[in-house]
């Protein structure tokens, strides 16, 4: 009985560690099924917040970017709208005051004085009242013998041939018949024209004959002042020595020439260009000869700027 006791004791006893046994292993599973998904949980957490802060990331990148594209096409929109409007203005005050600089500085190295005028301010060029005589229609402005159409402008534009936007003269400095020169600054569709007259007779047409000056400092400077605001400083500077520069210094020349005669006189008729350069074109007359009830005139000659004196007519070498 006993032995028997014992070996149901033992199989009891054998049961019972095989069931705590499946029960560890049982809660154990649990415990790591629990860690796995809280594991996977975590990482699941993790890898969303990542996406999340990605996500926001881009799009605040995007958003800058965005902006930034915004802003520079902003500022280049601006920076085409002021260079449109500084390239549509044509003249204004600012760019007159620079011309008028331009001319006390340009006179000078031509031993002129040059006066500014405009509409109701004007010079007189040998009883004509300009501009004034030009605009109101009185006189006709000529370009190359042709009537043109010329009208004032404070901008540039207008509808005329010419629109006029400044006048310069030293009239009232010429101690000389034929000394005056008047000068018409102008743009012809948007392109700068210097305009130069000396008329000193009338004509059955009213005509105020002009030219194209062929002095091209005069004609850079005005047009470096309608296009850039400003002039090149690097050409005014003196005449260079032994070159004639303007109608004052050919006189001079002339009489060197001439042995200083006191009974020549010498009247400008114009400057120009031919095929031996520049040139100023003057008539020479005598005193005694006009005293006697004639013109005087004795010859009609171009002084060139290197010196050379031609026969206005011939063209042939003279001295």
């Amino acid at each position: 009985m006993k032995r028997k006791s014992w070996l149901v004791f033992g199989v009891m006893v054998i049961i019972l560690a095989g069931c705590g046994a499946t029960e560890g292993n049982t809660k154990g599973s649990e415990k790591s099924a629990n860690a796995t998904t809280t594991t996977t949980t975590a990482s699941a957490t993790a890898k969303s917040t990542s996406s999340k802060t990605s996500t926001s990331t881009e799009v605040s990148e995007t958003s800058n970017d965005s902006s930034s594209s915004v802003t520079a096409s902003t500022t280049k929109e601006t920076e085409s709208s002021v260079a449109k409007k500084q390239s549509s203005t044509l003249w204004d005050n600012e760019k007159a005051n620079v011309l008028a600089d331009f001319m006390a500085s340009w006179g000078k190295t031509m031993n002129q004085s040059y006066n500014r005028f405009s509409p109701g301010h004007n010079t007189d060029l040998y009883g004509l009242r300009l501009p004034d005589t030009v605009l109101s229609g009185n006189w006709t402005m000529a370009v190359d013998g042709q009537p043109v159409s010329v009208a004032w402008s404070d901008d540039g534009n207008g509808n005329a041939d010419y629109q006029l936007v400044a006048v310069y003269s030293d009239a009232e400095n010429a101690t000389r018949m034929g000394e005056a020169h008047v000068y018409f600054f102008t743009l012809q569709n948007g392109v700068p024209k210097v305009f130069i007259t000396q008329q000193n007779q009338g004509n059955p047409d009213n005509y105020l004959y002009f030219a194209e000056t062929q002095n091209m400092e005069l004609r850079n400077g005005f047009t470096n002042i309608v296009k850039n605001g400003q002039t090149d400083t690097a050409s005014k500077t003196a005449p260079t020595e032994n070159k004639i520069t303007n109608v004052k210094q050919a006189y001079e020349h002339l009489r060197a020439k001439d042995n200083y005669n006191d009974d020549l006189l010498y009247n400008d008729m114009g400057e120009g260009n031919d095929e031996y350069g520049h040139y100023w074109q003057i008539k020479i007359a005598s005193k005694e000869w006009r005293a006697q009830g004639g013109t005087g005139t004795l010859a009609q000659v171009r002084v060139y700027e290197n010196g050379d004196i031609r026969d206005a007519l011939e063209l042939t070498e003279m001295y």
